[in-house]
């Protein structure tokens, strides 16, 4: 299975340079041209808050949060006594130094005519809005502050690379959110900033997804088709599970109906999975070398999904100083297998219409994790929003683990209501399949409390 390797006590110090820089993007531009790369788009985000706003994850099914694996003095002693090669193999693959890393993780180079347009614009200036859309990898859970995030470090790529252009970075991540989730969050969450450019994350968060190929559809054509026909970019991350014999992949990631639709779209995609399960395989890297826990990069995981990133980027670098015949623009519309997600809204804090009681209370909107609102214990909170014409609405709901009882979802003037239950510490959404269009919210909570992320109202195929 995976090797396990022992390391010298600096591992995590500086990483060893073994190449150049002109060497290094020599060999990673010969082996991406070998691939075939015809791009579509990409993305990096901005920073929405001051950074250290790490959302901690409640639900750890596979006791990995306080595994003694990931504590950084153990990872020390486990690798003492290492073959020095090996040792600098692993400073390379965290370092995000490895001549291997396109050829491995290109899974396809799709359509780049948005993106090399992109750097040819920004050679000569202006402000361009870089955007990440997806979950908890994407927002940096589980990570020291917001620098160390792979979409901070993309932002600062560009702008060390076209320093004439001005950059905005907007984070879209919020934890537990799926490619569902991500259909309603998407306008409110990520289009309204009308990016230049979109790296897509959610192969982690698609297990519980009942039609993965239609939702990560919709929002792949949805970012494609906006105002300002961004180009975009995929990257599929990994998660682990571990028995007596250590860390193995988990199956089915990325899941095929994510991959069938970034081929089907032309998606520029970048597989961390297949990757770091190489190296891992290689007896290069361990798990707990570059992971907070089963799920969450660390510091050093976060820096290979970037150096992914950026080798691939740079490999575009020089087509911004020639003229390339740009590709025909696609028609995305006859790819679309349903319209259930297209005609879809979001309500958050933002929205003047929502009324609530004391308690019931208004987060701060420093990012995608702020929108909504928390119950406050010791009362019974009542919320109430409109949705005219609505098909189907949903709460996206994260209860603490303490919490008991209901909350009730009630129909104003129609005479019904449904209950919501506690069955997971994990974000969560949840529907309510009501008639009417004002309605009205009450909790019944015994005890313990719970966050409104926000509201989503799905108004029908159109």
């Amino acid at each position: 299975m995976h090797l396990k390797a022992k390391s010298q006590i600096n591992i995590f110090k500086k990483v060893s340079h073994v190449f150049s820089a002109v060497f290094f993007v020599t060999v990673i531009c010969f082996l991406l041209n070998s691939k075939n790369t015809l791009a579509s788009a990409i993305a990096v985000l901005p920073q929405t808050g001051p950074g250290e706003a790490v959302i901690p994850e409640i639900d750890d099914p596979l006791g990995l949060i306080n595994n003694p694996d990931f504590d950084d003095q153990n990872l020390v002693r486990s690798h003492m006594d290492e073959d020095p090669e090996i040792t600098k193999k692993r400073n390379m693959v965290l370092g995000g130094n490895d001549p291997e890393i396109i050829n491995i993780a290109l899974e396809s180079g799709g359509n780049n005519t948005r993106l090399i347009n992109l750097m040819k614009r920004a050679k000569n200036g202006g402000e361009y809005t870089i955007a990440c859309f997806g979950g908890s990898v994407t927002y940096g859970s589980m990570l020291g502050h917001a620098s160390e995030r792979f979409g901070d470090l993309v932002v600062e790529w560009f702008r060390k690379n076209f320093p004439k252009a001005n950059f905005n970075y907007i984070n879209s991540g919020m934890g537990a959110s799926n490619t569902e989730m991500g259909c309603y969050r998407m306008e409110r969450d990520l289009l309204r900033y009308k990016p230049d450019f979109v790296i897509v994350d959610f192969a982690v968060n698609v297990s519980n997804v009942v039609d993965v190929y239609g939702t990560y559809s919709t929002i792949l054509y949805k970012i494609l088709n906006s105002e300002k026909k961004p180009a975009v970019c995929a990257i599929n991350f990994t998660y682990a599970y571990k028995n007596e014999v250590g860390y193995y992949p988990a199956p089915d990631v990325p899941a095929s109906g994510l991959l069938r639709s970034q081929s089907y779209f032309e998606i520029p995609t970048l597989n961390y999975h297949k990757y770091v399960w190489n190296k891992i395989d290689a007896g290069e890297i361990r798990w707990p070398d570059f992971n907070a826990d089963y799920i969450h990069p660390n510091k050093f995981g976060h820096n290979i999904a970037a150096s992914l990133l950026k080798a691939y980027l740079q490999c575009l670098l020089p087509n911004d100083q020639v003229e390339v015949p740009p590709l025909p623009e696609r028609n995305y519309d006859w790819l679309m297998t349903t319209k259930d997600f297209m005609n879809v809204g979001y309500i958050t804090n933002e929205n003047s219409s929502v009324t609530f009681n004391e308690y019931m209370k208004a987060s701060n909107n420093i990012d995608c994790y702020h929108r909504g609102w928390e119950y406050l214990e010791g009362g019974e909170g009542e919320l109430t929003f409109s949705a005219p014409k609505q098909k189907r609405i949903g709460l996206i709901i994260l209860f603490t683990p303490n919490a008991q009882g209901s909350i009730q979802v009630e129909s104003v003037g129609m005479g019904q209501s449904t209950s919501i239950y506690m069955d997971s510490t994990v974000l969560r959404l949840y529907y309510a399949d009501l008639p009417g269009e004002n309605f009205k919210i009450t909790t019944h909570l015994i005890s313990g409390s719970f966050t409104l992320f926000g509201i989503c109202v799905n108004y029908g195929s159109q």
